[in-house]
Protein backbone atom coordinates (compact mmCIF):
# COMPACT_ATOMS: atom_id res chain seq x y z
CA UNK A 1 0.00 0.00 0.00
CA UNK A 2 1.21 3.56 -0.87
CA UNK A 3 2.92 5.83 2.36
CA UNK A 4 1.05 8.73 3.26
CA UNK A 5 -2.57 9.36 2.81
CA UNK A 6 -4.62 6.96 0.46
CA UNK A 7 -8.60 7.88 0.22
CA UNK A 8 -10.86 5.24 -1.49
CA UNK A 9 -14.29 6.29 -2.36
CA UNK A 10 -17.02 5.39 -4.34
CA UNK A 11 -19.92 7.65 -5.78
CA UNK A 12 -22.84 5.93 -3.39
CA UNK A 13 -22.87 9.11 -1.39
CA UNK A 14 -23.62 12.39 -2.99
CA UNK A 15 -20.64 14.30 -0.50
CA UNK A 16 -18.19 12.27 -1.30
CA UNK A 17 -16.98 14.05 -4.16
CA UNK A 18 -17.72 17.15 -2.70
CA UNK A 19 -15.00 16.29 0.75
CA UNK A 20 -12.23 14.39 -1.48
CA UNK A 21 -11.31 17.74 -3.58
CA UNK A 22 -10.98 19.54 -0.04
CA UNK A 23 -9.03 17.17 1.31
CA UNK A 24 -7.14 16.94 -0.94
CA UNK A 25 -6.56 20.78 -1.13
CA UNK A 26 -6.10 20.65 2.49
CA UNK A 27 -3.19 18.25 2.11
CA UNK A 28 -1.36 19.69 -0.57
CA UNK A 29 -1.60 23.20 1.48
CA UNK A 30 0.31 20.70 4.55
CA UNK A 31 2.71 19.27 2.23
CA UNK A 32 0.70 15.87 2.83
CA UNK A 33 1.35 12.81 0.83
CA UNK A 34 -2.27 12.10 -0.37
CA UNK A 35 -3.77 9.89 -2.99
CA UNK A 36 -7.30 9.68 -3.69
CA UNK A 37 -8.35 6.71 -5.77
CA UNK A 38 -11.83 6.76 -6.97
CA UNK A 39 -13.38 3.20 -6.98
CA UNK A 40 -15.88 2.73 -9.79
CA UNK A 41 -16.52 -0.48 -10.63
CA UNK A 42 -17.69 -3.98 -8.87
CA UNK A 43 -14.21 -5.31 -9.39
CA UNK A 44 -12.66 -2.08 -7.91
CA UNK A 45 -14.79 -2.76 -5.19
CA UNK A 46 -14.63 -6.08 -4.25
CA UNK A 47 -10.60 -5.57 -4.05
CA UNK A 48 -10.41 -2.68 -2.26
CA UNK A 49 -8.31 -2.64 0.95
CA UNK A 50 -11.04 -1.71 2.90
CA UNK A 51 -15.01 -3.16 3.18
CA UNK A 52 -16.58 0.32 3.53
CA UNK A 53 -15.86 1.31 -0.44
CA UNK A 54 -17.74 4.75 0.23
CA UNK A 55 -15.04 6.61 2.09
CA UNK A 56 -12.19 5.30 3.37
CA UNK A 57 -8.90 6.68 4.57
CA UNK A 58 -5.71 4.86 4.93
CA UNK A 59 -2.38 6.46 6.64
CA UNK A 60 0.88 4.51 5.50
CA UNK A 61 -1.31 1.15 5.05
CA UNK A 62 -3.37 1.76 8.10
CA UNK A 63 -7.18 2.43 8.29
CA UNK A 64 -7.44 5.66 10.15
CA UNK A 65 -11.24 6.35 9.61
CA UNK A 66 -13.95 5.46 7.21
CA UNK A 67 -16.20 8.73 8.55
CA UNK A 68 -16.90 10.87 5.33
CA UNK A 69 -14.80 13.81 6.55
CA UNK A 70 -15.26 17.77 7.68
CA UNK A 71 -12.96 19.66 6.87
CA UNK A 72 -12.23 19.86 10.44
CA UNK A 73 -12.26 16.43 11.30
CA UNK A 74 -9.40 15.85 9.06
CA UNK A 75 -7.62 18.95 10.50
CA UNK A 76 -7.72 17.11 13.31
CA UNK A 77 -6.32 14.15 11.68
CA UNK A 78 -3.57 15.79 9.48
CA UNK A 79 -2.19 17.30 13.06
CA UNK A 80 -1.62 13.90 14.49
CA UNK A 81 0.15 12.22 11.90
CA UNK A 82 3.59 12.84 11.04
CA UNK A 83 4.41 14.98 8.15
CA UNK A 84 7.99 14.04 8.68
CA UNK A 85 8.86 10.68 7.13
CA UNK A 86 11.40 10.45 9.14
CA UNK A 87 8.93 9.98 12.32
CA UNK A 88 6.63 7.12 13.01
CA UNK A 89 3.55 6.70 12.39
CA UNK A 90 0.77 6.58 15.42
CA UNK A 91 -0.96 3.83 13.40
CA UNK A 92 1.82 1.10 12.86
CA UNK A 93 1.85 -1.83 15.44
Amino acid sequence: MPQGFVLYYTSQCPFTAKYVSVLERMAKERNAIFQSVHIQTREEAQNAPSPFTTFSLFYDGQLVTHEILSEKKFEKILEAHPLNRNCESPYKT
